[in-house]
């Protein structure tokens, strides 16, 4: 750091009014780099990951050669009009794309031979034919590989000397540095660098981390903190480096009763035994698998083979709920040393649950501007989220790493130290599943650890994935017959190799679940009068609809026959409401609590009705005594069928107490009162599918929440034919018997002949849909197997881990109050409600409402926000 700017400066700071604070030189902010990524390297955990994808040992020369061509990333960053951008009214040019002029294919050849004179490179060639590729790796530093092949001839006069700077000189000098730096890179010839596709794309990662990282403490007082230290310190508070934590738990003798104070299951006991990189947990819900999960951590953590944690779920909720236990388990085996646990979460970080990772101004988003304000790293930039050592987050955020997009490579070389817990894997996606399967092969192969948790997995699901995770595709997986797939034991412990079944304490635990057809499916008002019974008589009761609109139904219902005398309704803040995807983010994140209070572990005595979507299927603490809930695919019924009478003992240890008629669980399941062949595309004589149960077909995309109808037959049929459910026993065989392609082929078959057609038509329209979206997912993943230049990354982030879904962020005003009394900042809308929309149109509040909702216009379109969350205002001309 200094006190006026010297040529060539690295890293700027500016006041409000644009005048120069601060500055750091290019050559200290290339050496707080490199250095960081050699300390990165020098990490066991890092270090084992990155000789496995070269396929040897990295020595003391290699290492050191790599960090010299790391000091060496920003070197672009010597050109004149870079350097003119000490003047805050110069033009913004960058240091990426004029690298062009010098090293693209269509460089200015006698500019080109200067420069790289000036970079030693007839010593740098010696190092072999990986050099390219992997300089190549560094130079795209800012998330994406850098254009090489832009016309650099355009860019070429940045090179040229302006007012005495001479860039090629300062190259020069910026390699001299380089050199002295490292000297040991140069001092050998006989070392070669690692030459792997891999590896190249695990550099690319790891030498954005380090660029954040030097990038987050070129403030410091560098007299008092040389670079090196700082590097190894800054490590350590990030929880890259867990040595410190790892030798206090290695000198204690680590139990399960100690950790989570109570005895384990045999299942928790056996999912921390054995080295398979690959496990495969399938448990109904409730059983403890979460804690499975964080016990094979521990045993994989302190043996050294893993150095994190990341913990994905499904829903922003089940997230959120499960990094408080997260926290309560790290807490109580480190105590007031305990590591943090991130919230991998956009729209529910706070200052609690941010992890404790440093800030940088993100010059890795697009053209560098120092005049900005550094802002944490994880409000709005979740591709860090991995950095930390324990996380808890959605499953996108990791499916991020293993698509085209923008710092994939950041996402996944933070991850591959980590275990890997997917919570709650299913079948009912076919594009998610294949990138998921991308996501899995890459963590694997550099040498992860992953574990996979299932209260529903089909047998063809579960092949398919290990097929896919061995390289192979889901197609050639072992073909096994629905009764071979019935047969297969339920609870279930398996790899990619064995399995073996589970027994709870020597006998398998039983929940037998009542379970009845109720066809009042387009009965709204009806389904309100069911719950509110239930309510009357002191139940807890879950309304969960398929969609918003079928739920808010319901919720309307419920307020028009809602008696004074004796509530019921769920109330957040005096205001009738219930749970779905629409609200604001911090008005989810009150529900989110509200709802655990109303019926989670510790609950109050008294009857309650919440109504919701699937946002209430997957929360971790929900204990209901009655279930009504719409028809859906067998494995999400089952999933809804794990919140009722899930604690049978409250938080105090006293056994939980339910209202007689509801002693034994029971789920009413809404059915049409007609039966499945109305909802067949072919016979629908509406538009759109309702109640989520059957599909549309815009743009040859096959659009829906649960587009086979065939799997919903199979689950009414189920529900018919069997009034009692016994849970574990009964899991396996409702499953095969609800998804698998024997059992879905045999219900055809039983049809009547004239509506044969029509169900054939619609199962294939499903299976080509699958074909699909399995071909869109094939396109759109990062192969990290093939050349890393070669695949084009997209800026924006629009691919998406879920086909179809790129909802709209919109920011409210500030100021804004919400329906529940709270400021809000920001609302998700689904894409379909502003098609046509312009991405910057003015969003305006209009508060002309008795009651606590607003009129929100966004743009053209117009939506009311409020307890019901938001929906649109459909104007009749």
């Amino acid at each position: 750091m200094h006190d006026s700017p010297k040529w060539p400066w690295g890293k700027l700071e500016r006041d409000h009014s644009g005048q120069l604070i601060r500055w750091q030189s290019l050559a200290e902010h290339s050496q707080d780099v490199a250095l960081v990524f050699r300390a990165l390297l020098m990490l066991p955990g890092i270090g084992k990951r990155l000789a496995l994808l070269a396929g040897r040992q990295l020595d003391e020369v290699t290492v050191d050669r790599l960090s010299y061509l790391v000091f060496l990333h920003d070197c672009g960053k010597v050109n004149a009009g870079f350097q003119s951008r000490i003047d805050p009214a110069a033009r913004m040019v960058g240091h990426i794309a004029p690298l062009g002029a010098i090293c693209g294919r269509r460089a200015d050849r006698s500019l080109s031979e200067r420069a790289l004179v000036a970079l030693g490179a007839d010593r740098l060639e010696a190092w072999g034919e990986a050099l390219t590729p992997l300089f190549d790796a560094i130079l795209s530093h800012h998330g994406k590989p850098w254009p090489r092949d832009e016309d650099g001839r355009l860019s070429a006069k940045h090179w040229l000397p302006l007012g005495g700077y001479d860039p090629v000189t300062e190259l020069a000098r910026l390699r001299a540095a380089a050199d002295a730096a490292f000297p040991i890179a140069i001092s050998q010839a006989s070392q070669l660098l690692p030459s792997s596709d891999r590896f190249t794309h695990a550099l690319a990662g790891l030498v954005q981390l380090a660029d954040w990282i030097g990038s987050s403490g070129w403030t410091r007082d560098r007299a008092s903190l040389p670079a090196e230290a700082w590097s190894q310190e800054v490590l350590q508070s990030i929880g890259l480096d867990p040595a410190p934590l790892r030798a206090r738990i290695a000198e204690e003798a680590l139990t399960f009763k100690a950790v989570f104070d109570r005895e384990p299951y045999s299942h928790q006991m056996s999912s921390g035994e054995g080295t398979s990189r690959l496990i495969i947990l399938e448990s109904e819900t409730g059983s403890g698998k979460t804690e499975a999960a964080l016990w094979r951590f521990l045993r994989l953590f302190r043996s050294g083979e893993v150095d994190g944690l990341y913990f994905a779920l499904p829903t922003r909720t089940a997230a959120a709920q499960l990094h408080s236990r997260v926290k309560k388990m790290t807490e109580s085996l480190w105590g007031a040393g305990a590591p943090h646990t991130v919230m991998a979460v956009p729209g529910y970080l706070s200052d609690d649950n941010r992890g404790g990772l440093p800030s940088a101004s993100d010059d890795m988003d697009g053209p560098e501007s120092d005049r900005r304000a550094n802002t944490p790293w994880a409000a709005e930039h979740p591709k860090r989220f991995f950095a930390g050592m324990i996380g808890v987050g959605t499953i996108d955020q990791a499916l991020m790493s293993a698509l085209r997009v923008k710092h994939a490579h950041l996402r996944a070389s933070c991850l591959m130290r980590h275990l890997l817990v997917v919570d709650e894997v299913h079948a009912s996606d076919a594009y998610m599943q294949r990138i998921l399967a991308q996501l899995l092969r890459d963590h694997l192969a550099a040498g992860g650890h992953a574990m996979l948790l299932s209260a529903t997995l089909g047998a063809e699901v579960r092949q398919a994935l290990i097929e896919e995770t061995r390289g192979g595709r889901a197609r050639d997986a072992q073909r096994i017959s629905f009764e071979a797939a019935s047969q297969v034991p339920y609870p279930l412990l398996s790899d990619d190799h064995s399995a073996k079944p589970i027994l709870y304490g020597g006998q398998a635990r039983t929940k037998t679940v009542r379970v009845r057809a109720e066809p009042l499916l387009d009965e709204p008002s009806q389904v309100a009068r069911l719950a509110l019974a239930a309510a009357r008589l002191g139940a807890k009761v879950l309304v969960v609809r398929n969609t918003v609109s079928g739920a808010v139904a319901v919720q309307r219902a419920l307020e028009h026959e809602q008696t004074a005398d004796k509530p019921v309704l769920f109330d957040v803040a005096g205001q009738y409401t219930l749970h779905h995807s629409r609200f604001a983010r911090e008005d989810r994140r009150l529900l989110d609590d509200a709802v655990e209070s109303a019926v989670g572990l510790n609950r109050a005595d008294g009857g309650v009705v919440i109504v919701g979507t699937q946002t209430l299927e997957q929360s971790l603490d929900i204990d209901a005594d009655f279930l009504i809930t719409d028809l859906c695919p067998i494995d999400v019924l089952l999933q809804r069928i794990g919140r009722l009478h899930r604690h049978a003992f409250d938080g105090s240890g006293h056994r939980r107490t339910r209202p007689h008629e509801f002693a034994s669980p029971t789920c009413a399941v809404l059915t049409p009162p007609n039966g499945l062949a109305e909802f067949l595309p072919s016979r629908r004589t509406g538009g759109l599918e309702r109640h989520g149960l059957g599909h549309s077909q815009a743009q040859g995309i096959v659009r829906g929440v649960y587009p086979d109808v065939t799997l919903l037959e199979a689950t009414r049929r189920l529900v018919l034919e069997r009034p009692l459910w016994m849970i574990p026993s009964m899991n396996r065989w409702l499953v095969e018997s609800g998804i698998h392609r024997d059992a879905l082929d045999a219900i055809v078959e039983t049809l009547p002949t004239d509506q044969r057609e029509d169900w054939y038509l619609n199962r294939q329209r499903v299976v080509g849909n699958e074909l699909a979206q399995a071909g869109s997912a094939s396109s759109n993943v990062l192969r990290k197997d093939r050349d890393f230049m070669e695949q084009p990354l997209d800026d924006a982030e629009r691919i998406g881990t879920r086909l179809g879904e790129n909802n709209r962020l919109i920011r409210f005003p500030e100021g804004t109050i919400g329906p529940f009394g709270i400021a809000i900042t920001q609302i998700a809308v689904p894409f379909w409600m502003l098609s046509g929309v312009e991405e910057e149109a003015a969003v305006t509040i209009v508060k002309t409402r008795a009651n606590a909702d607003f009129d929100l216009h966004i743009g053209a379109r117009h939506f009311v926000y409020g307890a019901h969350g938001l929906h649109p205002v459909v104007t009749t001309s």
